[in-house]
């Protein structure tokens, strides 16, 4: 592991190119280990994901030939490996996915889907809690629909055709003691055979690279067939939406917040540019414009992009051999670059697809976490002065039934007002309230307001501030996971003799119960609970393995897994 003390502008060797290693960035920390396994002779890392938790921690999950590991970032200056997990099949992909607090992994190396209990960081370790061949060995790709709880798999074989469509699992919580550490396959959806009114079916068929889903509505990439809208409302039945055929090979793409563009990236042929469509209407999905500029122009200009994300106005890429890039999109018939870091800085023209593989650009602090086939992980500060006011001190805090938001300025220019957005997985952000500004102003501003109805599970806040122009800028997350009708149970891994610990919603009183339940439905455990939020359960001596708690309050009834390893 080495931590490396970058400046915010490197400049390469005058003998090699004239390039710039960084703009507007900084680097916090770089992970890298030479005793790694290698593959294909050079790769030797893949794809990077994030995780947040509501007390303030950030992680960075890493993938390598063999490995997957997990790094506690929350403090740059002094990031600590918590867990590694040594997968035996070999791979030179895997991607990653979280919802609530549980890691979703697949890969094209044999190893299906695996599932994670991140609660379990907490104590020092990663945790696997299933890993399931049962409908696919290999995948490229996953995608989760937080919003309707449902994880969409993407390029899998198996028996049942799945290259041709996508599987999709039930992520939600039920009375059968399934919950997200056990996801339930829904269907296999195989995409239509024959030609509809909204789309026509391609001769490369339909099979999906990647995808990107929001409320039931699956946004893919299908390779040379281009970029299709699918809607999963019935997953046996998905329905297109509209489409476009966009030239190249279609690898990836993601949604703007407002859902009317989507920026997608062709991987081949080499030199393709990034694309912006027009989705507002669907029945006639327009090309806005087109773009690339690459850090070795005018010698060598072809290359390639590989996965977009898009964060508030801008738009993240990981762009191989060009290393993460980061573009201003507030006008897509305008982008322009407003920084970049090049975790590849030895490379000298632009020869294939390595280097530069992911990015991760929605952890709360801003930091956005990169991974490079050769490099390994980094940790990338922006450096990027786009807040029209001075602001200090944003926060959201739970309180009661209800988050209480606040937030001050030290000084204001041109400022119209605050739109304060929320969201349930820190992408897509809808506007909640509306709060006056203060025009201009030199003095400090103290600012209030209310989340009367907060969502079950996290929610994330964010301030969106608006100039008498409308010109507009985005303020760093903040995160409450809001118990609302839900039950959350802490540790789920079981390590010590510590209790377990019980948080309730305010609106349940006394007269509900807890059961500890064994493999064979046997109760080993029960406690009646009289009305507080928060309760300690002290488990007796119990042999280790697997359990089930079981909550009920009149009509509510509830079940999580434990697991314990004493």
């Amino acid at each position: 592991m080495k931590k490396l003390p970058f400046p915010l502008l490197l400049l390469c060797l005058p003998l090699v190119l004239s390039c710039q290693v960084a703009f507007n960035t900084t680097l916090l920390y770089q992970y890298d280990d030479p005793a790694n396994p290698v593959r294909g002779g050079d790769v030797v890392y893949n794809d990077v994901w994030g995780y947040a938790t509501p007390s303030g921690k950030e992680y960075a999950i890493l993938g390598g030939v063999n490995n997957i590991w997990v790094f506690d970032v929350t403090d740059t200056d002094n990031v600590v490996l918590i867990g590694t997990d040594v997968v035996a099949n070999q791979t030179y992909w895997r991607d990653f996915k979280t919802y609530r607090h549980y890691l979703y992994a697949v890969s094209e190396g044999g190893s299906g889907l695996r599932v994670y209990d991140l609660d379990s960081l907490a104590v020092g370790k990663l945790h696997l809690v299933s890993a399931s061949t049962a409908d696919f060995t290999s995948a490229h790709n996953i995608f989760i629909d937080e919003a309707q709880a449902r994880l969409y798999v993407a390029g899998a074989n198996g028996s049942s055709g799945a290259s041709t469509g996508l599987i999709v699992y039930n992520l939600a919580t039920d009375s059968q003691a399934r919950n997200p550490s056990s996801p339930v396959k829904v269907n296999f959806a195989a995409l239509p055979a024959s030609n509809t009114a909204a789309c026509e079916v391609p001769s490369n068929g339909f099979y999906v690279h990647d995808l990107y889903v929001t409320n039931n509505i699956a946004y893919c990439s299908h390779g040379y067939s281009g970029f299709y809208i699918w809607d999963f409302t019935n997953p046996a039945s998905p329905t297109c939406l509209g489409s476009q055929r966009t030239g190249g090979y279609n690898h990836s793409s993601w949604r703007s917040e407002d859902g009317q563009y989507i920026y997608y990236a062709e991987e081949l042929g080499q030199g393709r540019p990034i694309g912006i469509l027009d989705i507002s209407n669907l029945s006639d999905i327009n090309p806005v414009s087109s773009f690339k500029m690459p850090l070795l122009e005018p010698t060598y200009a072809n290359n390639t992009p590989h996965n977009p994300f898009v964060r508030g106005n801008f738009l993240y890429v990981s762009y191989y051999e060009d290393g993460l890039q980061v573009f201003d999109v507030a006008d897509p018939m305008n982008v322009t670059r407003v920084a970049y870091y090049d975790t590849e800085p030895a490379n000298t023209t632009y020869s294939g697809t390595t280097a530069n593989w992911g990015c991760y650009p929605f952890l709360p602090s801003g930091n956005v976490l990169v991974s490079d086939t050769h490099n390994g992980l980094f940790v990338v500060q922006l450096n990027l002065s786009v807040f029209p006011v001075e602001l200090v001190g944003f926060s959201a805090r739970a309180a009661g039934k209800t988050v209480q938001l606040s937030w001050a300025t030290l000084s204001e220019t041109n400022n119209a007002f605050f739109t304060v957005e929320r969201s349930t997985n820190g992408r897509d952000f809808l506007p909640l309230l509306q709060v006056p500004g203060s025009g201009n102003s030199q003095q400090q501003q103290d600012y209030r307001a209310l989340d009367p109805k907060p969502l079950p599970g996290k929610n994330y806040y964010r301030l969106k501030q608006t100039d008498f122009d409308g010109q507009h800028a985005y303020s760093a997350i903040e995160v409450v996971d809001f118990v609302g009708e839900a039950v959350r149970v802490f540790p789920t891994l079981v390590t010590g003799t510590a209790p377990v610990q019980l948080y309730l919603p305010t609106a349940y009183g006394s007269g509900g119960r807890v059961e500890v339940v064994n493999v064979q439905g046997q109760v080993v455990f029960a406690q009646a609970l009289a009305g507080e939020w928060q309760v300690d359960l002290q488990l007796p001596p119990l042999p280790n393995g697997m359990y089930f708690l079981k909550f009920q309050y009149e009509q509510t009834r509830q079940v999580e897994r434990l697991l314990l390893l004493r």
